[in-house]
């Protein structure tokens, strides 16, 4: 299985109101933020904003780059159980 087909897999946790960026665009950004070396949400924002050209263009970013809380709130509200044993598979 291709990251992307697992990333399309996983649950989103979050409220459907109020969401800017996609489950999957937020998943590709902290997986490049980690692989990079910068680990926490303050850090993947940073990464985000150092990459911004790239990011918006690629996923279409109309909103802006997330916020570190935009990654708080998802790496907070994600099943790491559930994501962990897919990721197995």
């Amino acid at each position: 299985m291709e990251l992307a087909e697992f990333f399309q897999q996983v649950r989103d946790p979050r409220r459907p109101q109020g969401q800017r960026f996609s489950l999957s665009a937020l998943l590709w950004m902290t997986f490049l933020a980690i692989t990079s070396g910068y680990t926490g949400p303050r850090k993947m924002a940073q990464f985000g904003r150092s990459n911004a050209a790239f990011f918006t263009a690629y996923f279409g970013l109309r909103h802006g780059l997330p916020s570190y809380g935009a990654f708080r709130d998802l790496l907070q509200a994600l099943d790491k159980d559930a994501l962990a044993q897919a990721f197995d598979r």
